[in-house]
């Protein structure tokens, strides 16, 4: 899912997985799970290395499960703050409206948690559905064709599930 100019309105599916990226000169994200100690030399020279949290979402413009990748501390900051509310908590029990405004280095984000609701019956059988493997992201492949597949009772069958680590720190 690419953040577009306005309104941007998703749930969250799963977990994040947290790492490192950097950008190659053929302009392709190389990522890393913990943060590189030596760089290949095929970095592109504006390149700098940027946390990211990647998950998926449903994608409501779309109409389909995707893979959301957040490397604005910005974003990443506002929707851990909803995290710690107790009437939010959990970001896959509530949909999120992220809105973008401007370009380049004047670009604003602003980050929106609507009301918590349940899942619509249609996006947990679409990502019931996908196989979704997030890992893969690490290997440069697509995780839509790997296996490693998240299951979606893992994820919602709890009242409470346990706080996932990738929004507690970074």
């Amino acid at each position: 899912m690419k953040l577009e100019d306005g309104q941007n309105k998703f749930r969250i599916l799963s977990e994040a997985i947290t790492g490192y990226e950097v950008w190659t000169v053929e302009n392709k994200p190389l990522r890393f799970s913990a943060y590189p100690k030596s760089m290949p030399g095929n970095i592109r020279p504006d390149s700098k290395v940027k946390h990211f949290w990647a998950m998926a979402v449903w994608n409501y413009a779309a109409e389909a499960v995707q893979v959301l990748e957040l490397t604005q501390s910005s974003i990443r900051g506002q929707i851990h703050d909803y995290y710690k509310l107790e009437e939010y908590g959990e970001p896959v029990g509530y949909d999120i409206n992220i809105t973008r405004r401007g370009e380049g280095l004047d670009t604003e984000y602003t980050v929106q948690a609507l009301p918590p609701k349940p899942m619509a019956e249609h996006i947990r059988k679409a990502f019931e559905e996908k196989t979704v493997n997030l890992e893969a992201l690490f290997d440069g492949n697509n995780p839509f064709e790997d296996s490693g597949t998240v299951e979606i009772e893992e994820m919602f069958d709890a009242s409470h599930p346990p706080r996932p680590k990738s929004l507690g720190g970074n």
